[in-house]
């Protein structure tokens, strides 16, 4: 798993997640939108010092994105009602 701080932006609305990578990075990396409808809220926290909220991305493959507490928070915020309920663990 890698580590991208600082290098991939993140934004949500009712539509979905939007991520995209620093423009140094960009040719060939366009941003990306994933619908909500694709997105998997994990229950639960993970990891023992830094908490963190995992995604799973995609419905058929299931690829996990683990982002901070905090910023997960934020994107719940901006996607108002349409953020994943969160399964029952």
């Amino acid at each position: 798993m890698g580590n991208c701080r600082s290098c991939l932006n993140f934004g949500s609305d009712e539509t979905g997640l939007y991520l995209s990578v620093f423009p140094i990075f960009r040719p060939g990396h366009p941003p990306l939108l994933i619908p909500w409808s694709e997105i998997t809220v994990v229950s639960g926290e993970k990891g023992l010092i830094s908490k963190t909220r995992e995604l799973l991305l995609g419905r058929e493959q299931s690829i996990p994105l683990a982002i901070s507490l905090a910023l997960a928070e934020k994107i719940r915020l901006a996607a108002g009602a349409a953020w994943p309920i969160e399964p029952l663990g």
